[in-house]
């Protein structure tokens, strides 16, 4: 739950006053116009920023994992698949990042479920952009983590991989965990149970088209 939360950008208002609660056990898209405070919004729900005022709360000790957009992984990296997805299993390993038996079954289960199982070995510099996503997406799934944070996941890839993302955000609501989606895309926001719009750093206020709250297969 926010409550009354600023943040600014060098000066800038980026989040101004945002009060809203987020559905556990349930997937959330936040949409809205570009610059209207979404990755903002998102990047303080990761606690990755920290807000001028305002409060923040979740429940204790709830572990969360945040999937990037692929456009900011470097063409040139090297790690393959399997390696990228692996890198999600680093903190249940512990600082000497030795992979038990579950560790590995949870990696290969991630890396099936979004459909790489064929490319498990290739470099990710070697994989198109919808490929390269959808490696992202099962390393953030290895976490395991309780709150699942996505940035625009589905923005310029083929329908086929908008379809994946859409079914792994349902079976992570499945699995128990809260999903909070950035999307503007139709398809994830068809798998969301609740929309929250953005315009100019505010909430806009709820309405029978811009705020749908449902019961999953409702």
């Amino acid at each position: 739950m926010l409550t009354d939360v600023w943040f600014d950008h060098d000066g800038v208002e980026a989040l101004r006053g945002i009060s809203l609660s987020i559905q556990p056990a349930a997937v959330t898209a936040i949409a809205g116009p570009n610059g209207s405070g979404k990755s903002t919004l998102l990047a303080v729900l990761a606690g990755l920023l920290d807000p001028r005022s305002g409060s923040m709360s979740s429940p204790a000790q709830a572990r969360r994992a945040l999937v990037v957009q692929r456009s900011e992984i470097s063409d040139r990296m090297l790690l393959t698949v399997r390696e990228v997805v692996t890198m999600g299993r680093w903190s249940a390993a512990g600082p000497m990042r030795r992979l038990r038996a579950d560790d590995r079954r949870i990696i290969d289960d991630c890396i099936e479920v979004v459909g790489l199982g064929g490319h498990r070995n290739r470099p990710l510099s070697a994989l198109s952009g919808g490929q390269r996503q959808r490696a992202l997406l099962a390393q953030g799934l290895a976490q395991r983590a309780d709150v699942v944070l996505l940035d625009e996941p589905t923005t310029g890839l083929d329908a086929t991989t908008r379809t994946v993302v859409a079914d792994v955000l349902l079976t992570e609501r499945a699995r128990g965990a809260t999903v909070v989606c950035v999307s503007h895309d139709d398809v994830v926001l068809a798998a969301a149970d609740q929309t929250i719009r953005l315009d100019a750093g505010r909430v806009v206020p709820a309405g029978p088209d811009l705020l749908r709250t449902h019961q999953p297969g409702a």
